[in-house]
């Protein structure tokens, strides 16, 4: 490994990082595929983790803020989408267990619900749960807080427009 190999490694780093902020095994996979040698992408990321330019824990952060305040999404999908950016299990299930507490499940739950409920409010009332649920399910919400949304919700059923109608 050359001074100037390291110093390109290091350039392409952080152009990559100018782009958007990378977890360690991102920035890894990335400057693998540019061709760089192990050895020289262990120095930038151990240099680059010093200098605060990576920052794993941040990631996580702000991945699970993204997942349960704007996504809507339930504990599993969060831990699916840290997993896929390549975080540490163990910082992952810390990580988790902080932020998500069931008042702020069941919150985000009920939210994406409510929500929900809007486009299936002309089925019958048997398939508006089944729907909502499935997709409460999708989202990565245990079943625990499932249920308790699906009992917190009220469901009616809409009237629909009918042949009957038309005569009066």
């Amino acid at each position: 490994m050359n001074d100037s190999q390291l110093k390109e490694a290091r350039l392409a780093a952080l152009k990559l990082l100018t782009v958007r902020a990378l977890t360690s095994a991102e920035l890894r996979k990335r400057l693998k595929g540019k061709d760089f040698s192990e050895g020289e992408i262990d120095v930038v990321i151990s240099e680059f983790a010093a200098k605060r330019l990576l920052d794993d824990s941040g990631i996580a952060d702000d991945v699970i803020e993204y997942s349960l305040e704007r996504r809507l999404e339930g504990k599993r999908q969060a831990r699916n989408r840290l997993m896929k950016r390549g975080v540490a299990p163990e910082d992952i299930s810390e990580k988790l267990d902080e932020a998500y507490t069931l008042e702020k499940e069941f919150a985000a739950a009920l939210e994406f619900a409510t929500k929900k409920q809007r486009s299936v409010s002309s089925y019958p009332l048997d398939v508006q749960r089944r729907r909502i649920a499935g997709a409460l399910e999708r989202r990565g919400f245990p079943s625990n807080v499932i249920g308790k949304v699906l009992s917190v919700l009220s469901f009616s059923e809409t009237e629909s427009f009918s042949e009957d109608d038309e005569d009066n």
